[in-house]
């Protein structure tokens, strides 16, 4: 308990009174996961998994009946039936029908013209349910449960490729500021040095043109400093937009590059490259492609195939005056079977086309996944590559260090010219800034080399 009080204190009450802004540390797994949380891309990817299930539930509507309401009415100028005794054609019989509406139709009250639909409503219920379409709602039903399949893969490569991208973010950051830190020793050594000079102007053993020297180097490390500086920041903000995180110029990666933690490539070794490359992602989505190409054409089938229906009807309205004179409810059934007769010629060319939708579709997943079989061999041969390039670059380091602290001793003797410590002293910056940059090339090769077989 003791011991986080004083942690407290030192974490935030001594920065409080000196004024010292208080670092913001991040961790690499920090990074990775707010990326996961608060990364544009995979919110993305995971709004498509929520279309791709809302559009398997919305197919699945398709096997329950459809219910439509429908109401409708009619007022015409004229009504749609008007026949009088006019219109019979026999006269015999048309003379007879006038003589009775002429002797009894007046004292009924009968019209001699007919005359209906003049005005009317009505409105409906109607329940149908498809009993057989060609089989195009089962196959539409499982086309949505693939398309729900490659959602949810395409989801997971898109996580592991950002993260990867954060990896890299990240590393790219820290290495900058290992360059940075190797500047700054440089930029202390030089002060170290430029006093050893005006020591040695003093015993007549060094020149102004040799001080001149050592000023000139120090300003350009001054220089990559203040480059340094603006690459890191550049680079830390880049980090928070891919991460989801709040940038803040207070921000400090914990992390550092450590050689002797990272693994030796045996140690990581995956066998079994075609097992790996079938357990990709990418390969089962290759698999999804052909199995959506074949439902494809049997839908195509489906089309050109009998299609029944069953369903009733529910009614009610008044659609004849005359003889309807209160609103009545009305019931009916009925069946339908609707068989394409035009389209086979069509369908055949269409099956035949999608036949080679699917010839195509095998041709490319076996092509793809050679291609990602050499995919996991390359990442595995630059594995080993950059394991030995880092090795060599260790070695180098340590030589140009050794040099550098041989040549100024020589030079404190008077054994070895300014020139001579300045260009170890730039053989050991380059030598420092080569081995960071090879740690952080194996690291990401073993990330990249990770992400395809594990």
């Amino acid at each position: 308990m003791k011991n986080k009080y004083l942690l407290l204190i030192a974490t935030v009450l001594i920065p409080a009174f000196t004024g010292v802004k208080a670092q913001q540390r991040l961790s690499l797994d920090n990074c990775l996961d707010s990326a996961i949380v608060n990364n544009a891309t995979i919110k993305n990817a995971k709004i498509s998994q929520q279309q791709a299930a809302e559009m398997k539930k919305e197919v699945i509507t398709n096997y329950f009946p459809s219910v439509q309401a429908l109401a409708f009415g009619f007022k015409a100028s004229d009504p749609f039936i008007n026949v009088g005794v006019e219109a019979i054609e026999n006269a015999a019989i048309r003379n007879a029908v006038n003589t009775l509406y002429n002797t009894y139709g007046r004292y009924l009250g009968i019209d001699n013209r007919f005359t209906e639909l003049q005005n009317g409503y009505m409105a409906a219920g109607i329940v149908t349910q498809p009993i057989y379409a060609g089989g195009r709602i089962t196959n539409g039903n499982r086309l949505a449960k693939l398309g729900k399949e490659v959602s949810a893969l395409q989801s997971e490569i898109t996580q592991r490729d950002v993260l990867l991208d954060v990896e890299e973010n990240y590393w790219l950051t820290v290495s900058l500021n290992e360059k940075a830190n190797t500047v700054n020793k440089a930029i202390e050594l030089l002060d170290t040095l430029t006093h050893d000079v005006e020591l040695a102007q003093k015993a007549g053993i060094a020149t102004d043109n040799d001080a001149l020297k050592v000023r000139l180097k120090k300003g350009d490390m001054q220089v990559n400093k203040v480059k340094l500086e603006n690459g890191i920041k550049l680079s830390t903000m880049n980090l928070c937009r891919i991460s989801g995180i709040q940038y803040s110029e207070d921000i400090c990666l914990e992390d550092r590059i450590n050689a002797n933690s990272l693994p030796s490539p045996e140690q990581i070794k995956f066998y079994g490259s075609s097992k790996s490359v079938a357990a990709r992602p990418e390969a089962q989505l290759l698999d999804l492609q052909v199995s959506a190409n074949r439902l494809q054409k049997k839908l195509t089938l489906g089309e050109a195939l009998p299609q029944m229906a069953i369903g009733g009807m529910f009614t009610y309205g008044r659609m004849m005056e005359r003889f309807e004179q209160n609103p009545r409810y009305n019931m009916l059934g009925f069946a339908t079977i609707s068989i394409p007769m035009t389209d086979w010629w069509k369908k055949s060319h269409t099956l035949k086309r999608q036949q080679y939708e699917i010839e195509k579709a095998q041709i490319q997943k076996d092509d793809t996944m050679n291609q990602m079989e050499l995919q996991n061999l390359q990442c595995w041969n630059t594995v080993v590559e950059t394991w030995e390039i880092m090795g060599v670059a260790k070695l180098n380091a340590q030589d140009a260090e050794e040099n550098l602290n041989q040549t100024r001793i020589s030079f404190k003797a008077g054994l070895a010219t300014t020139a001579e410590v300045l260009e170890a002293h730039t053989t050991s910056i380059n030598a420092n800034e080569e081995l960071t940059q090879a740690q952080i090339n194996y690291l990401m090769a073993i990330k990249h080399y990770e992400a395809l077989v594990k």
